[in-house]
């Protein structure tokens, strides 16, 4: 009965530390967000996952414009605003907590938004695509969007931080 607060991918290692009643308790290798999983819906291991090719985060993120805005999930048939700055990142090879929250201790603080820096605002996520644009998971338009800076800003109030990762 439990809410789903985060998706675990296909192909991802689960560390199974408890079995009851046909579910695993236990946490994504990955980014060790804990959690239950459904045991018929887990696997043998199929060998170590393949590592992340340098890349752009922002393209990455650009690559999924238009997926339905859904809470916990991080690809698929949806993803949230956190799962898309985080597996946005890992493709391009930052491995980043799953949480917003603990995605904004990460980096370093700007000023102003460039290319690739995070833009946090209460209970929220986004990547800086130029310094007056941004691509997030928005719940608000239901997909992952391409807006205005200023837009969200006046949804949400000015950012809490802004933080660089390179």
């Amino acid at each position: 009965d439990a809410e789903e607060t985060s998706q675990l991918l296909q192909g991802q290692r689960f560390m199974v530390l408890d079995i009851v009643a046909g579910w695993a308790w236990g946490y994504c290798a990955h980014d060790c967000y804990n959690g239950h999983v459904r045991l018929d819906e887990l696997g043998e291991p199929a060998g170590d996952t393949p590592a992340a090719a340098p890349g752009d985060p922002v393209e990455a993120a650009l690559a999924r414009l238009g997926t339905p805005y859904v809470w916990g999930a991080r690809g698929g048939a949806g993803i949230d605003c956190s799962g898309l700055v985080q597996t946005s990142f890992a493709r391009a090879g930052h491995a980043l907590p799953r949480d917003s929250d603990q995605q904004e201790a990460c980096g370093e603080p700007a000023s102003a938004p460039k290319r690739g820096d995070l833009m946090f605002f209460p209970g929220h996520v986004a990547i800086a695509t130029a310094p007056d644009e941004v691509v997030h998971a928005s719940q608000d338009k239901g997909a992952v969007v391409v807006e205005p800076l200023a837009e969200l800003v006046a949804r949400k109030g000015e950012p809490t931080s802004i933080r660089r990762l390179a």
